[in-house]
């Protein structure tokens, strides 16, 4: 008897080392300094696009690099780029609702402050609806869960397909924010295959 797994939807993690004090004061700075956008946030605070030079996360964004380009040669979709960037601020109460990301390769979030309660993100399986009718299994595993749930860790990278839809559990921190950068890559254009 053999199982094959005909098909896979990868999610990529790993911790950065990076300061994430550091990175945690510019992101609530710039909260302080700008307008609040809502696309996918129930409450909290998210950033537009960041443009130009950032200093206090420029070794992020060498990282995401970095990481997105190893993620993308494994799924042979070609080189990447940073393409936008935001920055998400979420006390007690806020999440983010169910979406997905358009017109890119791979989609990310990093956690910068992630305290006790505040929220893990949850991916929901392309078939979840026919997972939870007509499946109904008794115990969750990669081939029957209609939800996925990973932590939300400080220093911890996340990268995924951006047609896979997610979202983040409310916070129930009363005292600390969770703190994210969101992102998405596109295809390096300069690059011919």
């Amino acid at each position: 008897m053999k199982i094959n797994d005909i098909f896979k939807i990868p999610v990529y993690e790993t911790q950065l080392g990076l300061d994430v004090e550091k990175m945690k004061r510019y992101c609530l700075l710039h909260e302080i300094d700008n307008e609040t956008r809502e696309l996918s946030n129930a409450g909290g605070y998210q950033s537009n696009n960041l443009n130009g030079e950032f200093p206090d996360l420029n070794d992020l964004f060498v990282e995401i690099n970095e990481h997105a380009n190893n993620f993308s040669k494994t799924l042979q979709l070609g080189k990447c780029q940073l393409d936008n960037v935001w920055i998400n601020v979420n006390r007690f109460g806020h999440y983010n609702k169910p979406h997905i990301h358009g017109e890119c390769v791979i989609s990310g979030v990093y956690y910068i402050a992630t305290p006790e309660n505040c929220g893990n993100i949850e991916f929901k399986h392309p078939s979840a609806y026919w997972i939870d009718v007509e499946w109904k299994p008794h115990a969750n595993n990669n081939y029957n869960s209609a939800m996925w749930t990973m932590p939300s860790v400080a220093d911890t990278l996340y990268l995924f397909p951006p047609w896979l839809t997610h979202s983040v559990q409310p916070s129930q921190n009363k005292n600390e924010p969770r703190v994210s950068i969101s992102f998405n890559m596109e295809l390096d254009k300069r690059v011919v295959l």
